[in-house]
């Protein structure tokens, strides 16, 4: 979010990645008891945002999403059988765009590393 909306609108979840001008801008539109979760700050610059936000916005929080912090204290086991039955119920699209034997990952690695693979690769263990 790089600036306010016309119409003002507040949001309860903003899932942020830009930092700078974009995370202070979230700050200013979450909604009361909402959250902004920081997950990256690809702009490598830091926030100049007006405090008064918290005056607007009661309840909401600015939550750092670190993943390696989040993973110890996630049972893993859950989360990978509710991803395989997303998959398996359609409403998860891998992105796989090769399949291939194990023997071809040096050709594969090279077209992921010059980026002529979009998506995902497997590799096959026969």
């Amino acid at each position: 979010m790089h600036q306010h909306a016309p119409d003002d609108r507040r949001f309860d979840l903003i899932l942020e990645s830009v930092g700078g001008e974009s995370l202070a801008a979230s700050l200013h539109r979450v909604a009361e008891g909402g959250s902004v979760v920081l997950f990256g700050n690809s702009s490598d610059t830091n926030p100049v945002f007006d405090v008064e936000f918290y005056n607007r916005s009661r309840g909401a929080q600015l939550y750092a999403f670190n993943i390696m912090y989040e993973l110890p204290r996630r049972d893993r086991g859950r989360d990978l059988r509710w991803l395989a039955n997303e998959l398996l119920a359609g409403r998860l699209d891998p992105q796989i765009s090769r399949r291939t034997n194990w023997r071809q990952a040096a050709d594969i690695l090279d077209a992921l590393a010059d980026r002529r693979i979009n998506g995902k690769a497997v590799l096959r263990v026969d």
